[in-house]
């Protein structure tokens, strides 16, 4: 095994591994799954190329969100939560760092109107488009 499947298996570890367990909380709590996509251009990635490797048409609808969007409302603590509440919120605070400090130039793309797939994508050390997906239902 070369040195670039060594680097983007033990990405995938980390965090599959900080993953673990958690679901994005929306009508369908759904688990993440980690992706890789082959994308070694110089230009950065865009929704296009995103539909593309998501196999999803140019019609469908796109909505782009900065990690810190994507993970606010899961990583803040409000005055009411309990133990087990504050826990799942570390464990996303692990999850978002986790993934700031393996990728760059991380965005999360949301494909869709109300069956949405989330990708959660950034550029690997190796140059390949990499991260975690899951699906939220917002009706």
């Amino acid at each position: 095994m070369n040195t670039g499947e060594n680097s983007e298996n033990s990405l995938k570890q980390v965090l599959l591994q900080a993953a673990e367990d958690l679901y994005y909380p929306s009508e369908s709590d759904e688990p993440f799954a980690y992706f890789e996509w082959d994308f070694n251009g110089t230009k950065p990635l865009n929704e296009i190329d995103v539909k593309r490797f998501a196999q999803q048409t140019r019609q469908t609808p796109v909505e782009i969100q900065s990690v810190d969007d994507f993970f606010k409302r899961v990583t803040e603590v409000k005055e009411w939560y309990h133990e087990e509440e504050i826990k799942l919120v570390d464990k996303f605070k692990i999850l978002k760092e986790k993934i700031i400090s393996n990728l760059s130039n991380v965005q999360v793309y949301k494909l869709g109107r109300k069956e949405i797939e989330a990708y959660i994508v950034g550029k690997t050390p190796t140059g390949k488009w990499a991260g975690l997906s899951t699906k939220l239902t917002e009706t």
